[in-house]
């Protein structure tokens, strides 16, 4: 019997969510990439300078990564806070950033990388153009 009720507790707790999502569009537990994720206790919250979709991708990463390192900050919380660190166009782009290519810190480097690297293309060729 308590099994059975058990089982009706988490099938009354699905229907309550599906019907919150119906209603809202969202699914709030999906909003947290790394749910799991929590900072050090004596992290402060930064000022970080944004990244717009210009620039070199590389070197944002290298300056995030380098900062967060020095506070301990696990994988998971990186992954986590790095929206924080984007503005306009480049913050639209993770947003819509397809949930597969954000299960890791890694992946979410990586697309991030993929995405912005003509940056580091175009600087180089502009370079090459006026050394011409």
């Amino acid at each position: 019997m308590e099994s059975i009720l058990t089982k009706l507790a988490k099938l009354e707790e699905s229907v309550q969510k599906q019907e919150k999502i119906a209603t809202t569009g969202i699914d709030m537990e999906k909003l947290h990439l790394f749910p799991d994720a929590k900072l050090p206790d004596k992290f402060k919250p930064m000022d970080w300078d944004k990244f717009d979709g210009s620039g070199d991708p590389k070197a944002h990463l290298q300056t995030y990564v380098g900062t967060l390192s020095m506070y301990d900050v696990g994988k998971d919380a990186m992954g986590q806070m790095f929206q924080q660190t984007l503005t306009g166009p480049a913050l639209r782009w993770f947003l819509n950033l397809d949930i597969s290519k954000k299960r890791t810190w890694e992946d979410i480097g990586a697309a991030f990388v993929a995405q912005y690297n003509y940056n580091i293309q175009l600087e180089m060729t502009v370079r090459e153009l006026e050394n011409k």
